[in-house]
């Protein structure tokens, strides 16, 4: 069986690894097509030279897109990690250490509303600032305590229906403080939403709530372990980049695996032999034939890819044209000014908040600024070293004097375009995963790029990746790990999920 896998990123690496590891036909090859010169997709570390403020240059590294995990729910990347050998049995990597995690919001401009957040989930307000630290504490307890129970309603009764997390919010009874001021802002931090939106309406509001939950149970571990120390210490970012371990992961699949990763195909096409048998093309050029074509790319750049679309009728073609993107702007620079004062509240991250009372309507551009020297970065290697700043759709503008540069001479600054994770983004996923893992039939193409999974996380594009692979061995293979939904019956949720709401406690 001869494979193409077009896109070198999480998913396309992972998927070509997971295929490798099991029992095709003798004689397989596994072909990974990537349009860029190097791994990684959304995975996009810049080398950057920082100014050490007496005439030289230090060395540096920055995450431009995916930068942390969480060792204690990402439970296939850890099992990953440790059969390619870059994490011990103990969970201990090079690869990767603890974060800072210390977040603060503030209105831009202003005092308003200034809190920071600590490891600890403790509320801290400061002195000028107007945010109720009873009403965020009780909130957040509140919070977690919400979403547990919401996924276990849904294992035991089976029926949990398409909610949004402003109609949750409100049976939830969290004070508008908390909304507007935590709960929306994180959303906004985590999954871009940069839609124009009203005050009364803003764009996280409308978000389906399961979508959103990944957030909380995967990336900040919400579950019985809550409060255990493994928690506590569990986010991780990737040492020297999360395109770094992406690298290490492409010499293995090549040298170990026999995968082929060929780069800098930018023209990449596919049409459909009158056999079903997928063609690959770069512009004009054949690159052959093949019996399975797996797209590990953006929704819209597949259907791109796809030259047989207009007359080939597949219902995933259909549930692929409900994905729609906006852009993110990522700008690395030393502009503290775009930041609360030192010793208020900018700790390692900042998110631009609004004032929640106003009945003017406004946009909710996703804005966050972090130092990169504590919060994804080597704070050993750079603790003394001059502050810098990741800043994600600029409320303000950046001093352009300011802005780093790489060490290829390039700004340090690029875009980089992401799902709305909407109700349209999450029938997609269902519909993708009833038509690829439900049924019995060989399918001649498949879809596991980004954001085919829940939140488009790593853990998640690793468990697709599994289910691709495992789908394509064996066709009678039924995963446990998709969305069961229906909106007029019965639901419920992956496995993985559940899991990592269930681990157990540690005990002491």
């Amino acid at each position: 069986m001869n494979i193409a896998i077009i896109g070198a990123g999480v998913s396309g690496l992972t998927t070509a690894y997971y295929l490798s590891n099991g029992t095709l036909p003798e004689g397989s090859t596994i072909t990974i097509y990537e349009k860029a010169p190097a791994v990684g997709g959304n995975a996009n570390t810049f080398n950057i030279n920082l100014p050490d403020g007496k005439g030289g240059i230090i060395p540096r590294w920055v995450d431009m897109g995916v930068n942390d995990f969480n060792k204690a729910t990402y439970n296939h990347l850890v099992s990953l990690w440790q059969s390619i050998g870059i994490m011990n049995p103990d969970k201990s990597s090079s690869f990767c250490k603890p974060l800072i995690n210390d977040e603060s919001f503030s209105l831009s401009g202003g005092s308003l509303y200034r809190y920071t957040v600590e490891k600890d989930g403790s509320i801290n307000v400061p002195l000028d600032g107007e945010a109720s630290k009873y009403f965020l504490t009780k909130d957040l307890a509140t919070l977690q305590a919400a979403l547990k129970a919401w996924y276990i309603k849904w294992e035991k009764e089976g029926d949990a229906p398409l909610i949004s997390v402003g109609e949750w919010a409100a049976q939830q009874g969290f004070s508008n403080e908390f909304i507007y001021a935590n709960l929306y802002a994180r959303i906004n931090g985590m999954y871009y939403t940069q839609e124009q939106g009203s005050q009364a309406l803003p764009p996280p509001a409308n978000m389906p709530l399961w979508m959103v939950a990944h957030y909380y149970i995967l990336q900040e571990g919400y579950g019985n372990a809550i409060e255990n120390e493994e928690d506590v210490w569990s986010r991780q970012y990737f040492v020297n980049g999360s395109q770094t371990w992406l690298e290490t992961f492409a010499g293995i699949l090549q040298q170990t695996r026999g995968v082929t990763i060929l780069y800098n195909y930018e023209n990449l096409h596919v049409d459909l032999l009158p056999t079903g048998q997928p063609v690959v093309f770069n512009g004009d050029q054949q690159l052959g034939v093949f019996d399975r074509v797996i797209f590990a790319t953006h929704a819209d750049d597949t259907l791109n890819m796809m030259d047989f679309k207009t007359r080939v009728k597949d219902p995933m073609i259909d549930a692929l044209k409900l994905f729609s993107y906006d852009t993110c702007n990522v700008v690395v620079h030393q502009d503290a000014s775009v930041l609360p004062p030192k010793g208020d509240c900018n700790k390692t991250y900042n998110i631009h908040i609004y004032k929640y009372d106003s009945s003017q309507p406004t946009g909710y551009p996703y804005t966050i600024t972090y130092i990169v020297n504590y919060h994804q970065n080597d704070p050993a290697a750079g603790i003394n070293d001059p502050l810098f700043y990741v800043t994600v759709n600029p409320f303000t503008p950046i001093d352009p004097s300011l802005t780093l540069y790489q060490t290829n001479g390039q700004p340090a600054a690029t875009t980089f375009k992401h799902v709305k994770l909407d109700a349209n983004a999450m029938r997609a996923q269902v519909i993708i995963d009833t038509i690829q893992l439900h049924s019995p039939e060989a399918r001649s193409f498949y879809y596991a790029g980004s954001f085919s999974r829940g939140a488009g996380l790593h853990e998640e594009c690793i468990i697709q990746a599994i289910d691709i692979a495992s789908k394509i061995i064996n066709p009678f293979y039924v995963t446990k790990q998709t969305y069961v939904f229906n909106e007029n019956g019965k639901s419920a949720p992956p496995d993985y999920i559940l899991k990592a709401l269930k681990r157990k406690e540690k005990k002491h």
